[in-house]
């Protein structure tokens, strides 16, 4: 032993001696667990830890933050946690801890801090003359104000704008490109002119003739006779601005039409009840958050474009995200991203798949419905969205309105199966509501299995777990007796009193009463479990039941939206308090008309102010153009907790010609909180901010955080009319910020203060605007405008890949994306979008990656196929296999041993059937390869300009089969041969095959359909001895174009098929010769025997006998 060691020893023995007998160390339980702090103060971007002190071994221990745009969490351990600031303002970080049956909360204050380093000088704009050094480079030596950064800062060198491969997926430690923190740059545009707005024509729809028509002067006409542009091509904007004219640098520019209709006298409507003029979203619901954050959500369904052949299809409802916006004062609206089933929590959509969380229970998403409470028991709420596939019920929870989110269960809540669900059509269409008794319930079920009569819809109370806020049925669902239901179900709670609404089914005869096709009914009752009647059965509207429980039917409360928009569509909706307001939100197909000018039924939401007496049990709806007023000014310097605000630019009221995106660069690093920003802008293009006000102080700059490429184009900044010259305040100039974002700062051309509408009108096209930011005169808390914190590079899209058609439509490059690439059978892809290539991976014992035809492009017929690659394996390692849409299993294959990819850098053309649409390719090897790979660089479809497609092969007719033999089950004297019994447990399917028995003929009908079937020879279990030499199969083949191949299968590895005789190549089932012999290991003991089709239609063969040998 050293003497260090002695050391230790010797204080621990006297350690141990000082305590008395009988005398224990203070346990775990006996100590107080509390924070080491309970009151902190964080910089913004600094880390701060707090300590959970003697806290017990075997406690379990959760972390929380209140709020997450403050502060988050860093790292969580059982007896620590570590915040960052990410914001100026307070939170509370929050730790749940249990031990047993002993449960505590404890909290600490988190309040953040601006950096003191961050001066408001280091951020102030610069003098309204700009210095040489903020105007694109010159031979002038740049000032060395930190304010202007020099262009050589400003400006990222180009090869940091198209990164190569390396830079697609960059190692920690590869340098990010840096934005420059503020520029400002004087407008190369300085209009005098009045601008108009464009008004060659407005739109309506003709019910009649059920399309979008024009109006000139009143007058109807078609679209084409209006010069009317149709936007239904796959790669249409269909934001565009028609005027030709619209150069950036025109002094007088055409503004972008605002959304109007025009109904069929001639009059034309601007449509103000309009959420947002640029997302197509479809089955609102909302959940009032103002207690935290000022703010109403709206979640509804995002409405994909479904495309075929090139042009705009109608709407296949193939959704598979939901919609967020936000406001607080019912007209300007935000986009707050996505509730995306293939992206809970919200990583930046360049993430590879496998590193995403995806909903277990479904990829689609319809009709949403959201409910805030406290479900874990930990005292603060969660937030609950409740949503269809169409096919059942589920949730997701989230901490914030906006996520990350969280699928508890990974499994539906309700289907049609469930108990008490049977009779429920559609399992759809959930509602739910946390009423004041504290309670919830669920509403869902749709679908007229009659007229009136209707019996679809459920309701279900709802239970949380407590420690998991985990949702589960409460009881049994119970039938809901609703007259003429179809679907959209709502519930809300006022004054004590339960109503529920729900739309009408399409086939409402026009004497049923009550009610019309298609529109919105209510129930009004005192029990949220007994709440609907069929009113005609009962005699009247309104009365007591003799459990006690108060009812009234009030029949239609809103009409359908073709009243105001012309053209007959579903109908959902939903009910909404906010700040002491009823509003109802709904939806059309206003936007889709007035935008493709094609009706395809893509949906977006309105809303419109409701009048609700629960004293005389009536709701009065009068839809309108006009929507809702503003409830509340809009603050443009400070959020609702006094933090300096950044006002995320897809904020508006109304807008025209550009839309929202969710932006990667914005997902790693938001100033607003929203990852979206504007997109598609272009000259004459604006957006409206209403109500904003600048206060007595007034405005002193507005700044403009931009991602461009060039410095074509400005920002001119508006008030009440942006026709008007004189009311503009300021121009933001552009920079070449090599598409990374920058702010940029524009001082205010004149006096602000109050009250006013803001529009910001854009010139230039090709770049994209995060926020806005308002600084105010005389106040010392400015926004931030920084730089962005460094965060690895975006990838960008390699400037030379090429996917899709050529100019002249014969030559097709799949674009080799995640969604495009499959794996099965041991092997891997790591695909790289942005290069456009898959390097794979192969083992197991079938590995292979299928390359798939992308499924909205629907012409498809290629002679050949080319393939670009490189491997370093031998040339006998990798085959291939073509799929069309009418296989049944693999054809057109090239079989490894063939060689058909050769080592090296090659490319490999495949012919193909020009008269089958082509489906998708596979790569494969051949058995059991260890970390076989290759690079897959392009896959090109090829066909001669002109060439016709020729006409399909008709099927060959069945063969003729031959006589019955004598057939004798079991051993022959000898014992050398034993015939199988063809029966169900000897003969069974592997898989895609039916199997039918004669049993006076002793024969078995095995038909092959599908890509791999097989069908199974089993040894009896009564047959002890299995070691045999061969294997004889009599047989008639019922085709002689199909293909079968065998494998063996012994006792020492039942799964693995061995012995194999491929289809393709071995082809060991000649239609002509009725006999086949294979060899057999004999010396082991033989399990089964299969009999494999490759890609069968309906093929197959009557086996008349089955002799094992030896």
């Amino acid at each position: 032993m050293n003497q260090s060691k002695k050391k230790v020893l010797a204080v621990l023995m006297v350690a141990s001696m000082a305590i008395p007998t009988g005398m224990a160390p203070v346990s775990d339980a006996a100590k107080k667990v509390k924070f080491n702090k309970t009151n902190i103060t964080v910089k913004v971007g600094k880390k701060a830890k707090v300590k959970l002190k003697n806290a017990a071994k075997k406690a379990k221990v959760t972390w929380k933050v209140s709020n997450k745009k403050v502060i988050k969490l860093t790292k969580k351990r059982k007896k620590y946690a570590v915040v960052k600031g990410v914001k100026k303002g307070t939170a509370t970080l929050k730790a749940t801890y249990k031990k047993g049956k002993v449960k505590k909360i404890l909290k600490c204050k988190v309040k953040v801090e601006k950096d003191a380093a961050k001066t408001t000088t280091s951020v102030a704009p610069v003098t309204s003359a700009p210095t040489q050094s903020a105007t694109p480079a010159t031979s002038a030596t740049p000032t060395q104000s930190a304010a202007v950064p020099t262009q050589s800062a400003a400006v990222p060198t180009q090869s940091a704008a198209a990164p190569t491969q390396s830079a697609a997926a960059p190692t920690p430690s590869a340098a990010a490109p840096t934005a420059p923190s503020l520029i400002k740059v004087a407008p190369k545009v300085d209009s005098k002119e009045a601008y108009s707005y464009f008004n060659d024509y407005t739109l309506g729809y003709d019910t009649k003739e059920e399309k979008v028509v024009a109006y000139k002067n009143g007058v109807q006409m078609s679209l084409e006779e209006a010069g009317a542009k149709v936007y239904d091509n796959f790669g249409d904007n269909v934001f565009e601005q028609q005027t030709a004219s619209n150069n950036w640098d025109t002094p007088a520019i055409k503004l972008t039409a605002p959304l109007q209709y025009t109904t069929t006298d001639g009059t034309v409507h601007d449509i103000d009840s309009m959420l947002t003029n640029f997302d197509f979203i479809a089955d609102p619901t909302a959940l009032d958050n103002s207690d935290v954050d000022g703010k109403l959500y709206v979640y509804g369904t995002n409405e994909g474009f479904d495309y075929a052949d090139g042009k705009l299809a109608a709407n296949s409802y193939s959704n598979h995200s939901l919609s967020i916006l936000s406001t607080s004062d019912m007209v300007n609206w935000t986009d707050e991203g996505l509730m995306d089933n293939g992206n809970l929590t919200n990583l930046p959509d360049s993430t590879l798949a496998k590193n995403k969380v995806t909903n277990k229970w479904t990829t689609k998403a319809w009709a949403p419905s959201a409910l805030k409470i406290d479900g874990d028991g930990d005292g603060e709420d969660e937030y609950y969205v409740f949503y269809t596939d169409g096919g059942g019920v589920g949730y997701v929870r989230g901490d914030s309105p906006v996520g990350p989110w969280y699928d508890d269960l990974g499994k539906k809540l309700f289907t049609s199966q469930s108990e008490g669900c049977s009779g429920v059509k559609w399992c759809f269409d959930p509602a739910v509501l946390a009423d004041d008794k504290g309670n919830a319930y669920v509403y869902f079920g749709g679908g007229n299995d009659e007229e009136k009569y209707v019996q679809t819809g459920r309701v279900c109370k709802l239970k949380f777990e407590k420690g998991t806020g985990k949702v589960s049925p409460d009881g049994v669902p119970q039938v809901l007796d609703t007259f003429c239901f179809f679907e959209d179900g709502e519930i809300n709670q006022i004054d004590g009193k339960y109503i529920y609404s729900y739309c009408t089914n399409w086939d409402v005869k026009k004497d049923t009463p009550y009610v019309g096709a298609v529109q919105i009914a209510a129930y009004i009752s005192s029990d949220p479990m007994n709440i609907a009647f069929f009113p005609d059965k009962v005699g009247q509207t309104k009365y007591t039941d003799d459990k006690g429980v108060a009812h009234n039917f009030l029949g239609t409360i809103l009409d359908n939206p073709s009243k105001l928009y012309g053209e007959t569509y579903n109908n959902h909706h939903h009910m909404q308090n906010f700040k002491g307001h009823n509003y109802i939100f709904y939806h059309s197909t206003a936007l889709s008309n007035t935008l493709y000018r094609d009706s395809k039924q893509y949906r977006n939401l309105h809303v419109n102010e409701i009048d609700i007496d629960m004293d005389k049990e009536t709701i009065n709806i009068e839809p309108s153009y006009q929507g809702a007023k503003q409830l509340e000014n809009f603050n443009p310097y400070t959020n609702q907790d006094g933090s300096v605000r950044y006002v995320n630019a897809t904020t508006a009221s109304k807008s025209a010609g550009v839309k929202s995106l969710r932006d990667d660069r914005t997902v790693m690093q938001s100033y607003n909180g929203s990852p979206m920003v504007l997109d598609q802008i272009n000259t004459g293009d604006w957006t409206k901010i209403s109500g904003v006000d600048f206060g007595a102080n007034g405005l002193k700059s507005i700044s403009a955080e931009i991602a461009a490429a060039n410095d074509e184009g400005q920002i001119e900044v508006y008030l009440d009319d942006p026709t008007v010259p004189a009311n503009r305040i300021a121009r933001i100039g552009l920079l070449d910020t090599k598409k990374l974002y920058a702010f940029s700062t524009a001082d205010i051309e004149k006096e602000v203060t109050g009250v006013h509408d803001v529009y910001f009108v854009f010139r230039g096209t090709g770049y994209n605007v995060a926020s806005w930011a308002f600084s105010e005169k005389d106040t010392p808390e400015l926004p931030d405008l920084s730089a962005r914190p460094t965060v690895a590079p975006i990838p960008t899209m390699n400037p030379n890949l090429v996917t899709g058609w050529n100019a002249d439509k014969t030559e097709y490059a799949i674009p080799i994306t995640e969604e495009n690439v499959e794996t099965e059978g041991g092997a891997s892809a790591e695909v790289d979008m942005y290069n456009g290539q898959a390097s794979l991976t192969y083992n197991g014992q079938y590995p292979g990656v299928w390359f798939k035809f992308p499924q909205d492009v629907k012409d498809n017929n290629f002679q050949t196929l080319e393939i670009t690659y490189e491997t370093e394996c031998d040339d006998t390692m990798f085959g291939s296999a073509i799929r069309y849409s009418s296989s049944k299993g693999d054809e057109d294959i090239s079989w490894s041993k063939d060689a058909p990819f050769t080592s090296g850098k090659q490319t490999k053309t495949l012919e193909l059937n020009f008269a089958k649409n082509f489906n998708k390719i596979k790569i494969f090897t051949r058995e059991n390869p260890t970390d076989a790979k290759m690079v897959v660089k392009s896959i090109v479809l090829k066909r001669k300009a002109g060439a016709a497609i020729p006409t399909a092969t008709p099927k060959p007719t069945p063969l003729p089969t031959t006589e019955t033999l004598d057939v004798t089950y079991g051993w022959n004297e000898a014992n050398t041969e034993y015939t199988l019994p063809l029966n169900e447990k000897t003969v069974t399917n592997d898989t895609g095959c039916t199997i039918k028995f004669n049993e006076e003929a002793k024969t078995a009908t095995l038909t092959y359909d599908g890509a791999y079937p097989g069908v199974f020879f089993n040894m009896p279990e009564e047959l002890t001895d299995t070691k045999f030499s061969s294997i004889e199969i009599k047989y008639d083949r019922l085709g002689a174009e199909d293909k079968f191949g065998c494998a063996s299968r012994y006792k020492d590895a039942q799964d693995k098929d061995v012995e194999i005789k491929w289809a393709g190549t071995d082809a060991p089932f000649n239609p002509l010769e009725h006999s086949k012999v294979i060899e057999l290991n004999k010396e082991k003991e033989l399990y089964r025997f299969k009999i494999f089709g490759d890609g069968a239609d309906e093929a197959g063969f009557i086996i008349k006998a089955v002799i094992l040998k030896r």
